[in-house]
């Protein structure tokens, strides 16, 4: 099997796997026999090793972190348990000991190993998040400090800020969207890469022809192309120390996973699943893409809606943009070529592609937008 990870700077071992507790519902709108189904799956995942558990308040609102609160009794003391806050504009060091203190009596627990800031937020006071940060590890709150969804340029500063204190950053990796690879080049110290979403939120491959190399490799090495997908990202790990976070959705899929952690791809697997790959970031027209929302909310239609947030997306559309103009790195939007020439946003999580989309508009006004196209069924 592949061995564990050791947290840069520290001697903390890390799983090989991590276990990532989204799409569990809220306290009003969930399936009680979904939930139970999961909880099953991160016992059992936590026997087998994968003990790294990541939450955030955020999730559920959050009610994730209540539903792993109540996975953990009795093995809480196995687990390397991580949750996450928003610093929202007005934040204040006390406003971010609340956070912690919520997320510890939601989680049951009287610590978290890790805590991270789950979005850069621009217009926050980063002298003071940071620095109340730092005050909760050496009130024993939390054990380390990490970040999410940080570029390189914004990781810099702030492991700067916190005199190299930062041990990790999550940011999505899979085999559509790879750019984090070139943004690490940038980044000054070694600190550890938590992949989301490594299964590329079901689809596992970036096209169709790439998903059919997978298809026939699991074949020939007896093992499940999610496992051969978690395989290919965690062969990363001579470029920089990283765990895939995966939604564990059964007992069966962490054991399927487990088995092909004893497997490893070769060298020309490797490279046969990169020729496949799709090119990985496209541009183009703002207005050739079609916007849609849930069956709750309407999309934002106008730069004014956006500005104004009215729905009160996570982050803003205007701090996604002020990033942007600071010289964050891109986060494509995810859209499917339509019948009529142009493109429809990825339905997947649609109002992730609505800030992203109405942040470039903000930031690059007339700018053709940078996008992965995806596959049509």
């Amino acid at each position: 099997m592949i061995s564990n990870n050791i947290i840069p700077g520290t001697s903390e071992k890390f799983p090989v796997i991590g276990q990532g507790m989204t799409g569990l519902g809220t306290e009003k709108y969930h399936d009680r026999k979904l939930i139970d189904q999961r909880i099953n799956a991160l016992r059992h995942g936590v026997n087998l090793g994968f003990n790294f558990i990541d939450t955030a308040s955020l999730y559920g609102g959050g009610f994730s972190e209540v539903i792993v609160g109540e996975a953990l009794q009795g093995i809480r003391n196995k687990c390397f348990l991580s949750s996450k806050f928003y610093p929202y504009d007005s934040f204040s060091a006390n406003d971010v000991r609340k956070s912690v203190i919520n997320s510890l009596k939601s989680l049951k627990t009287d610590y978290l190993d890790l805590y991270q800031i789950h979005w850069p937020n621009p217009f926050m006071n980063q002298d003071e998040i940071l620095g109340a940060l730092d005050d909760l590890v050496m009130k024993g709150m939390i054990r380390y400090i990490g970040a999410s969804n940080y570029c390189s340029y914004e990781i810099n500063r702030t492991n700067n800020l916190l005199n190299n204190k930062l041990i990790s950053n999550q940011y999505e990796f899979n085999l559509l969207n790879r750019s984090v690879l070139n943004d690490i080049k940038d980044i000054d110290s070694n600190i550890l890469l938590i992949a989301y979403s490594p299964l590329n939120q079901g689809r596992l491959a970036s096209n169709q022809r790439q998903l059919q190399c997978i298809e026939e490799i699991a074949c020939k090495k007896g093992i499940s192309v999610a496992g051969v997908v978690i395989l290919w990202i965690l062969q990363h790990n001579n470029i920089v120390p990283i765990v895939p976070i995966v939604k564990m959705s059964s007992m069966l899929h962490m054991d399927e996973l487990y088995d092909a952690l004893k497997k490893r791809l070769s060298i020309d697997e490797i490279q046969l699943i990169n020729e496949h790959s799709s090119k990985e970031i496209e541009y183009i027209p703002v207005d050739k893409i079609i916007l849609s929302g849930d069956k709750w909310r309407a999309p934002y239609n106008n730069k004014s809606e956006a500005m104004n947030n009215i729905h009160d997306l996570i982050p803003s559309p205007l701090s996604m943009a002020e990033r942007i103009k600071l010289g964050a790195s891109e986060m494509p939007i995810r859209v499917i070529p339509n019948d009529a020439g142009g493109y429809d946003i990825d339905k997947y999580d649609p109002f992730d592609q609505i800030k992203k989309y109405w942040s470039w508009v903000l930031a690059k006004p007339g700018e053709d937008i940078p996008a992965y196209i995806i596959d049509k069924k």
